[in-house]
């Protein structure tokens, strides 16, 4: 299946993160997910069919490895605010 809209990356996985990144596929976005919890994430990769991450979103080698240099859209919805704005500032 070839994707041909935005490539996004989308750290959390939580019940935002859910929501969003299910919407964002059925737009036929690129997706990639980060998160720590290894059991959600691979939950949310597969049913969404995009790729996961398992890491901190605020931490530039993870943020590299999901290709933060070519993205074209960074969300970031975890529970912390505070980890939000971090990973918004270090993408």
């Amino acid at each position: 299946m070839s994707k041909t809209g935005l490539k996004i990356i989308v750290v959390g996985a939580g019940k935002v993160g859910d929501t969003l990144v299910n919407r964002l596929a059925e737009e036929g976005h690129d997706l990639v997910i980060i998160d720590k919890n290894l059991a959600r994430l691979t939950e949310l990769a597969n049913l969404c069919d995009c790729m996961g991450i398992i890491g901190n979103g605020a931490s530039h080698e993870v943020l590299e490895e999901a290709g933060v240099a070519s993205a074209d859209l960074f969300i970031a919805v975890t529970e912390s605010d505070e980890l939000n704005l971090l990973c918004c500032t270090i993408a």
